[in-house]
C-alpha cells in the first residue's frame, strides 16, 4: 500500500509540472479520466523533445552535412532557415518527426507516410508538442482512425487543459465522434464552449444522455490557459443552462468552487436569493459584490447596483478602479452615447484586424528574407504608436488629494488637472489616450517607455509611461509634478 501510495503521489506531481493540473485535480470529471491512467489499462506518452538553439545568421547551408544533426535541423526550421529537403535522413529521428510537427513539410510527409508512424509515436507527440492539438493542422486529422480511442482522446483532453484550441477535439467529432467518453465531453464543457455556443460544433455534437446538472455545472466553470484563469471568455454560458437545473444548490455549488464562476451567472442566477451563514437569504448579485468587489466587472449594471457598490467601496479602492470603472464608463457610453459607443467599437474592430493583417504581412516578409518572423512584432507595434504630440493618457497612477479623494476618482482627477493646466481635452481617442491640444509652446519630449510634457518655459508638469506593444499596450500618468503645484482652487 506504501508504495501504491507514491506512485499516485508521483504521477500527480508528474501532471503537476507538464501543466497546471492540480487546479483540476479536485474537479470529479477530470479525476475519473485520470483514474483511467492509474487504475485501468490506459498507459501515458513519453516526453520526448529535442534541444533548441538560436543561429541569428546562420541558414542550413552554413552547416555540413554531419553537423545537421536532429536538434541543429529542427531548431533552424523552426525559424524558417532549414527545409525538411535539406535534412539528411539519418537526422529524421522519431524525435525530431515529434519535435517539427507543425512545419507544413513535415505535417505533409507524416500524412503521406502515416504507416511509418504507429500509436506510440502520437501519443507521444500528445505529450512532447504541445501545438500538436493547437491548430487545424493537428494530429487527429492525420492519425489512423483506428488509433482515435477512448485511450487518445483522453490522454489529448488531459495534455490540451491548458489550451484554447478546440480544434483536436472538433477534428475527432469529425473522424471517429463514438471514440469520445462521456467525461471527456463533459471536461470539454468546461474547456472549450463558450458563449453564443448554440450552434458551437462541440456542443451540439453532446449525445443528449451526457447533457445531465453535471454536464453543465462543468459547463459554468472556470477553465485555464497556461495556468491562467480565462474570466470573460466563455462569457454568460448559464444562458445554455435549462432553468431546471439553475437552482439554489446549483448556483452554491458553483460559488463555492470558485467565487469566479460569477462571470458566467446570468441573470437569473444574479436575482436569485441564496442563504448565508446566519441563515438569512440574501440576493446573489449583492453577495458577490460585498464578497468581492472586482466581480462587478461581471454584473451588469443598473443604477440600484452602482449605488450598491458605490455605499461599499472608495473611489480610490482597486475595486472601483479595475472591477467597477471600466465596466461603468461603458454603461455611461451606452446610456448617453449608444451611437458613439458603437463607432469606437466599430474604429477597435478595424484596428485589431488592421494589426493582425499586418503582423501576417510583415511576418511573411521577414521570414521569407531568412530573418525572424518575431521582428514583425516590433516593426508593427511602433506602426500602431499613438501621436504622442496630441495625446494624453486617460489613465493615472498617483495619488488624488485627500480633499477630491470622495468625489473624484483618479480618471477624474486627471481629467481636471488637464484642463486646470490649460490642456483642452477633446474627448476619448481610444482606451488609452485622450486627444488634446496642448498649450502654446509646451511640447512632449521623450521615447521608450517615458515621456515628460515641458510648458513653455522648459517646466516638466508631469511625466507619463506609454507602451505601444499592441499586445500589451498601456499609458498612464504616474504622478503630477508640476513645479507650480495644482491647487484646489485651481480645480474650481
Amino acid at each position: 500500500m506504501f508504495y501504491f501510495c507514491i506512485i499516485f503521489y508521483l504521477v500527480v506531481l508528474y501532471f503537476a509540472i507538464e501543466g497546471d493540473f492540480l487546479k483540476n485535480f479536485g474537479d470529479k470529471v477530470f479525476t475519473r479520466i485520470l483514474d483511467k491512467f492509474i487504475f485501468g489499462d490506459f498507459t501515458f506518452g513519453e516526453k520526448c523533445g529535442l534541444a533548441r538553439y538560436y543561429y541569428d545568421d546562420k541558414t542550413i547551408h552554413s552547416f555540413t552535412t554531419e553537423e545537421r544533426t536532429p536538434e541543429v535541423c529542427a531548431s533552424l526550421m523552426h525559424y524558417s532557415k532549414c527545409k525538411l529537403s535539406d535534412v539528411p535522413m539519418s537526422s529524421r529521428t522519431r524525435e525530431f518527426y515529434i519535435d517539427t510537427f507543425t512545419n507544413d513539410d513535415v505535417y505533409k510527409y507524416i500524412r503521406n507516410n502515416v504507416s511509418l508512424f504507429d500509436r506510440q509515436f502520437f501519443k507521444d507527440l500528445i505529450v512532447t508538442n504541445k501545438y500538436a492539438l493547437t491548430f487545424d493542422k493537428n494530429c487527429f486529422e492525420i492519425m489512423p482512425v483506428e488509433y482515435i480511442d477512448d485511450e487518445m482522446v483522453s490522454l489529448a483532453i488531459m495534455h490540451a487543459n491548458n489550451w484554447a484550441s478546440e480544434r483536436w477535439l472538433k477534428s475527432v467529432i469529425r473522424r471517429n465522434k463514438d471514440a469520445i467518453s462521456e467525461e471527456v465531453w463533459k471536461l470539454a464543457a468546461r474547456l472549450y464552449v463558450r458563449e453564443g455556443a448554440i450552434s458551437n460544433e462541440i456542443f451540439t455534437s453532446v449525445p443528449k444522455e451526457v447533457k445531465d446538472e453535471e454536464y453543465y455545472y462543468e459547463l459554468c466553470l472556470c477553465n485555464f490557459n497556461e495556468g491562467m484563469m480565462l474570466d470573460t471568455n466563455k462569457g454568460k454560458i448559464m444562458d445554455l443552462v435549462p432553468d431546471e437545473y439553475i437552482t439554489e444548490s446549483f448556483i452554491i455549488r458553483l460559488v463555492n468552487d470558485n467565487i469566479k464562476n460569477a462571470a458566467r451567472f446570468n441573470e437569473k442566477a444574479f436575482n436569485m436569493e441564496v442563504p448565508v451563514s446566519d441563515g438569512t437569504k440574501v440576493v446573489v448579485w449583492k453577495y458577490l459584490v460585498k464578497a468581492d468587489g472586482y466581480l462587478m466587472q461581471y454584473i451588469p449594471l443598473n443604477q440600484e447596483r452602482i449605488d450598491f457598490f458605490l455605499s461599499l467601496y472608495s473611489k480610490q479602492s482597486g475595486e472601483y478602479m479595475y472591477g467597477f470603472k471600466p465596466a461603468y464608463k461603458k454603461y455611461k457610453k451606452e446610456m448617453e452615447d449608444p451611437e458613439g459607443l458603437e463607432e469606437q467599437r466599430r474604429e477597435e474592430g478595424y484596428r485589431n484586424y488592421r494589426l493582425r493583417s499586418d503582423l501576417f504581412f510583415h511576418s511573411m516578409a521577414f521570414a521569407m528574407d531568412g530573418e525572424a518572423p518575431s521582428k514583425a512584432i516590433d516593426l508593427v507595434s511602433d506602426l500602431n504608436k499613438a501621436d504622442v504630440v496630441s495625446s494624453l493618457p486617460i489613465k493615472y497612477y498617483g495619488l488624488v488629494p485627500e480633499e477630491y479623494a470622495t468625489d473624484y476618482d483618479r480618471e477624474e482627477y486627471l481629467e481636471m488637472v488637464y484642463k486646470s493646466l490649460g490642456i483642452k481635452v477633446l474627448g476619448e481617442q481610444d482606451r488609452l489616450f485622450y486627444k488634446v491640444e496642448l498649450p502654446e509652446g509646451w511640447i512632449v519630449t521623450g521615447e521608450h517607455y517615458w515621456y515628460k510634457v515641458l510648458n513653455q518655459d522648459g517646466e516638466e508638469m508631469f511625466n507619463y509611461f506609454y507602451d505601444p506593444k499592441f499586445y500589451d499596450s498601456d499609458a498612464y500618468v504616474n504622478e503630477i509634478t508640476n513645479p507650480k503645484d495644482v491647487k484646489k482652487k485651481t480645480l474650481q
